[in-house]
């Protein structure tokens, strides 16, 4: 049995998990421990049940076939399996086909020729998961020394196990400290330098494929009032509806990040076609305006959203941001500034807007048309208004609106 022991331990050192452990121990307690047959049992989650998971050894079909249980209460829990499991002590039974304790297996045992049985406890963190159980001749199961020896390796099992779990949460621990590093801690969505590595690796794949994809930089408008107005909870809770609402409008291919603040980028991959290039950014500001309930709210924002194509604005990360930056910027600009009857426009639609956000009128709603523009060879897109007929008005007036409202006042 010392040769088991010893085999156990390096086993410990060479398995690369739990069942190979299982596995190697069984096999060192019958080829190297001389024992008739030897089984891993392990509880059943949400059960009083012991299931075996390794066996080894001649009579091994009677480890695979026996039911044990962890009850006291159920005869098949009456046994060394399940008094060690209880009492995290070594149980032995010296005489398994005689015994009271072992009438629950006694035809199986007599068919196998078992005579002897020892089980030692496998515990995890104080907890028992499990047990040990040697099948032996009747002169080990009455030798205090080779019941000490079993217990022992019953214990550095159960070390090994607790140094497969430290070695388990110091992976996801890794795995966590590097998803933050590459994410954003909100939204979960790829952060700037995640963002930089794929972009990268995009640019190297268009040059060898020739192929184009875009760049998009997206701002929400009025998201600093949400902000302001609700607290910093609520705007979390908006920025994180609009990431959702937003990867809904892109392919599994796309890439969407979050820079931080209110400012989203996109990496549009493979996209040759021009159509798909001025499709995404109409499904974007459609999304950012759809309203999000925050703190039993209906909030909304719009969208301005500057677009740069690989290679036509830039050949490099740098280049490409940049451009789509400025684009984004100019789209903001155009929707701030202009006339003084635009200027009171604004101000009337952020006058509803507010309202909206406080519940305490309903607004007309928000919707998004796009308003390309080739400044620079840039695209900028932004949102404007739904008059009450239905129909998208960017710079027009609404004839249905003027007949029932003053012209000053429509949308």
């Amino acid at each position: 049995m010392f040769a088991a022991l010893s085999a156990t331990n390096e086993a410990i050192l060479r398995a690369k998990s739990p069942q190979e452990l299982y596995q190697r121990v069984c096999d060192a307690a019958v080829h190297g421990g001389k024992s008739i047959a030897t089984t891993v049992l392990l509880a059943e989650p949400g059960s009083s049940w012991l299931k075996p998971v390794a066996v080894t050894g001649e009579i091994m079909k009677l480890g695979e076939a026996s039911r044990f249980s962890i009850d006291s209460d159920n005869p098949y829990g009456m046994g060394v399996a399940g008094q060690a499991f209880r009492k995290q002590k070594p149980a032995v039974n010296p005489d398994i086909v005689n015994s009271a304790q072992g009438r629950p297996w006694k035809e199986a045992y007599l068919v196998a020729g078992a005579v002897a049985c020892a089980a030692v406890p496998l515990v995890k963190k104080g907890q028992s998961i499990g047990v040990l159980l040697f099948f032996i001749g009747r002169s080990w199961a009455k030798d205090e020394g080779i019941v000490g020896l079993l217990g022992r390796m019953g214990e550095n099992v159960s070390f090994a196990l607790d140094n497969f779990d430290r070695e388990d949460e110091r992976k996801r621990a890794e795995a966590r400290a590097q998803h933050l590093a590459t994410h954003d801690d909100l939204t979960d969505l790829p952060n700037r330098g995640m963002f930089g590595q794929l972009l990268n690796d995009a640019i190297k794949v268009a040059h060898r494929r020739k192929r184009k994809f875009a760049v998009l930089f997206v701002d929400l408008d009025r998201f600093k009032l949400i902000n302001d107005t609700l607290g910093h909870a609520a705007g979390d809770t908006l920025l994180k509806g609009v990431a959702t609402l937003f990867r809904a409008c892109l392919r599994d291919s796309d890439v969407l990040a979050r820079f931080g603040g209110d400012e989203f980028v996109i990496l549009l991959r493979d996209a040759s076609d021009a159509a798909q290039i001025r499709t995404v950014p109409r499904k974007l500001l459609s999304a950012a305006v759809t309203p999000i309930m925050v703190q039993g709210r209906e909030c909304r924002v719009t969208a301005s959203i500057g677009v740069a194509v690989f290679p036509d604005h830039g050949s490099d990360e740098q280049s490409l941001a940049k451009n789509a930056d400025a684009a984004m910027y100019l789209a903001k600009e155009e929707g701030s500034a202009s006339s003084p009857r635009r200027s009171n426009r604004n101000r009337s639609s952020g006058s509803c807007w507010r309202r909206a956000c406080a519940a305490r009128s309903n607004a007309t709603s928000c919707c998004c048309t796009i308003r390309p523009s080739r400044a620079s060879g840039l695209a900028k897109y932004q949102a404007s208004k739904r008059c009450c007929d239905g129909n998208i008005r960017t710079r027009e007036w609404c004839r249905r609106c003027v007949s029932s409202r003053s012209r000053k006042n429509a949308v």
